[in-house]
């Protein structure tokens, strides 16, 4: 019986000294990407841009991060490999909140001459630990 018990906290004692660990239950729910925001927003998803859309814009829900949390936008072309066309980061404390929920969105305008052709993605991710980033693909036609 007194291995039972001596596991568990061994565990916590171990965990209790590492220190600072950033660990988050924080995560991303319903991204859509949209031609325009509606209230920063994107009403519906409709991943399918044509190469004369001026900007493309994403939006998303964080729920249960922390009021400091940091998130980054990371926009990419998939080419042959895969190539980044634009980036954004924000601090969460100077974003409003509806219980615990972040509305949050982010736009990349149309480079010189228009979209090129192809796959696309943006990428969601939570500074923390534990954070797995949300990847969200798009193309244009």
């Amino acid at each position: 019986m007194k291995k039972i018990f001596t596991v568990p906290i061994v565990c916590a004692i171990i965990f209790w000294g590492c220190g600072d660990v950033n660990i988050s239950t924080a995560n991303f729910s319903d991204a859509k990407m949209c031609g325009s925001l509606n209230d920063d927003e994107c009403t519906s998803d409709n991943p399918v841009f044509s190469s004369a859309d001026p900007s493309i814009n994403t939006s998303v829900n964080l729920y249960n991060a922390p009021h400091d949390s940091k998130v980054s936008f990371s926009w990419f072309y998939l080419d042959s490999a895969r190539t980044m066309i634009g980036s954004f980061d924000t601090d969460l404390s100077k974003v409003e909140s509806m219980n615990s929920v972040y509305s949050l969105h982010c736009s990349v305008n149309s480079p010189e001459g228009g979209w090129p052709l192809g796959k696309y993605e943006v990428e969601m991710k939570i500074h923390s630990d534990n954070s797995k980033p949300l990847i969200k693909g798009f193309s244009v036609k």
